[in-house]
Order: C-alpha cells, then sequence, then structure tokens
C-alpha cells in the first residue's frame, strides 16, 4: 500500500486545486504534467461535455472542471485504486456533481472484452 499526500496546485485560469495522490509512484509527476508544466494545454471557455478517457487519478478531469464552469467532464477509468482517488479529489474540488466517474475501460466496437485482474497478466 502507498502512503497518501495531498497538495495544492493551480490551474491555467488561476483556480487552486487540492489533488490527492500516492507517494512513490507517478501520480505526483501526472499532476503536474497537468497543472504545473501544461503538457495537455487544456482549454479554457468551453462548455458542453468532455470525455477523460483512462483518467488516472482525475487531473485533468478536475483542471478542466475546475477552469471551464459550465463543462460536464465523463472520467473514464478501470483502475480500481484510481478510481478512488478521483472521487477523493472531486469531493475535496467541489465537483462531484459536475464529473461522473465511470469505473471501466475504453474500447472500440468489435474490441474483445476479458477481464484483467490490475497489474497480473492472464
Amino acid at each position: 500500500m502507498y502512503e497518501g499526500r495531498s497538495g495544492v496546485w493551480r490551474t491555467t485560469g488561476g483556480i487552486s486545486a487540492v489533488m490527492h495522490y500516492r507517494a512513490d509512484t507517478n501520480d505526483f509527476n501526472a499532476v503536474n504534467a497537468v497543472f504545473d508544466d501544461d503538457e495537455y494545454r487544456l482549454p479554457r471557455g468551453l462548455a458542453g461535455s468532455a470525455l477523460d478517457i483512462g483518467a488516472s487519478i482525475g487531473a485533468v478531469s478536475v483542471a478542466l472542471a475546475l477552469d471551464n464552469p459550465d463543462v460536464w467532464v465523463t472520467a473514464v477509468e478501470p483502475v480500481p485504486d484510481n478510481v478512488r482517488l478521483i472521487h477523493e479529489n472531486l469531493a475535496a474540488n467541489g465537483l462531484t456533481e459536475r464529473v461522473t466517474v465511470v469505473p471501466c475501460a475504453a474500447g472500440g466496437p468489435g474490441d474483445r472484452h476479458r477481464r484483467v485482474g490490475h497489474g497480473a497478466r492472464r
């Protein structure tokens, strides 16, 4: 089990965001990529719906929703520990009503589906 940590970042629009993450994982780097480094160059001034496929711990969903109050986000993430952190991060930022979490993997029409345990190959 990883140690839980949290920190405060700012969106590109200047809004404070509390993010919970796991120590000694890539979580911190993922949050920095969204907030500090602006690697995703998330737009502002959007309205409507947005999808965050492979949402990890929800950094993109949180930043997108905070900087775009007229956007409703759907976050898709299959890893249960990540889904738990997405919910924590949404609650910490008052976004539980505007971001829907779908705890599953995404695929295309005709894709073969099989259940794979997290961290294990079968």
